[in-house]
Order: structure tokens, then C-alpha cells, then sequence
């Protein structure tokens, strides 16, 4: 299992570990405004884990722009992972 808090229960999507640079926009834990260059660890088709320094409240919806495609989404941070690959806060 490559992080047992991202998704322990059956997957409904194959995983795919994939380094997307992106940008996240949102707010963070405290109510202030941020914006961040990061980067996708593991995909799926039901979301992703990414490595986001910023604190990020489960529940809050975040804007996340891919850089190279300059596409925007909006999705809902649903929990922090457990662990760290990347030595950064790892959000799904």
C-alpha cells in the first residue's frame, strides 16, 4: 500500500503515481488567502494527493490550475495523508 490514508476502503480508480506541476489557490486553516506552486503525487479518477505546504482545512475547496494546460478545477480537500513522500503536507 503506498500511503494507508489515502484511500484504505476499495478504489474506484486505479492509482497512478504522476508529478503534474500545478497551482493551488485557496485558504488555509486560518481564514487567509493563499497561493501556491506545487505538484500532483498519485492520481486517480476520483481525485488526487498532493504536496502542498500550506494547512488546509478537510471540507475547504480549493482552485487547482494545471500549469502546463492552464485548465482550472475546483475541488474539496477531503483529508491529509498520514505520512510524507515528499517531506511536504500531503493533502487528498
Amino acid at each position: 500500500m503506498l500511503n494507508e490514508g489515502f484511500g484504505t476502503s476499495a478504489r474506484r480508480s486505479e492509482r497512478v503515481l504522476l508529478r503534474i506541476p500545478i497551482r493551488v489557490v485557496g485558504n488555509d486553516t486560518h481564514g487567509n488567502a493563499f497561493g501556491e506552486t506545487a505538484y500532483t503525487l498519485v492520481v486517480n479518477r476520483s481525485g488526487a494527493l498532493i504536496a502542498v505546504a500550506h494547512s488546509i482545512q478537510p471540507g475547504a475547496v480549493i482552485k487547482i490550475t494545471n500549469i502546463r494546460s492552464q485548465i482550472p478545477c475546483s475541488f474539496v480537500v477531503v483529508m491529509r495523508a498520514a505520512g510524507s513522500l515528499s517531506g511536504t503536507p500531503e493533502w487528498g
